[in-house]
């Protein structure tokens, strides 16, 4: 192999660093990518824990009530909570069907 001169050395140096940058832009990309996936699911889980947590009251309030008349009761609030929640994950769809577009794949 032929030694290197200096000129050869630092175009070398320069390439890998150009390299490198751009290596990290890709990178910084996807941590941006997966910081807003993550934040577009806080709200979904919260929704999914207050359903479940829910469907335990009304578990729980049936199974200690003392008639029939006061399990009918908490099934039938358990109902009116199930619309308001599906009202609120309609609401949900809604504005994330807004949110829809191009989001950069490729230059252009």
């Amino acid at each position: 192999m032929k030694p290197q001169t200096t000129t050869q050395r630092a175009l070398a140096i320069r390439k890998t660093t150009a390299a490198r940058k751009r290596q990290k832009g890709f990178a910084m990309e996807w941590i941006i990518i997966v910081l807003l996936v993550a934040a577009a699911l806080v709200p979904v889980v919260m929704m999914i824990s207050n359903m479940l947590r829910s469907k335990g009251n009304t578990i729980v309030e049936a199974g200690t009530s003392t008639n029939v008349a006061e399990a009918q009761a908490a099934v039938s609030n358990d109902t009116a909570r199930n619309t308001q929640l599906q009202g609120g994950m309609q609401a949900a769809n809604a504005a994330a069907e807004g949110l829809t577009g191009d989001f950069g794949g490729g230059a252009g």
